[in-house]
């Protein structure tokens, strides 16, 4: 959210965790970057219960049928992903 009385944007700052390396700089990769809206932040990494998966596993297996699916199964190599990690709750500094 902008202050606009200032014009100061605040600063977020949230882990970042890259799923797939291409191998290549982002320059020449094809980036997909996931946001998770509504997850807590145990919820990233840890399952809240056996039945349900981490929000990387949810992206994992999103990226995987996604990438054995042409046309993005030809360009498979080409992917690097990232996932930040937002939570429910925002931390702001400014």
């Amino acid at each position: 959210m902008i202050d606009y009385i200032s014009g100061i944007r605040p600063r977020i700052d949230y882990p970042v965790t890259k799923l797939i390396d291409s191998g290549l700089p982002d320059e020449e990769s094809l980036v997909v970057i996931f946001m998770g809206d509504g997850f807590t932040a145990e919820r990233y990494e840890n399952r809240p219960h056996p039945d349900t998966l981490s929000v990387l596993e949810l992206v994992e297996d999103a990226m995987a049928t996604m990438l054995s699916t042409p046309p993005f199964s030809f360009f498979a190599d080409l992917f690097s992903v990232y996932v930040i990690h937002v939570d429910r709750l925002i931390h702001c500094t400014l």
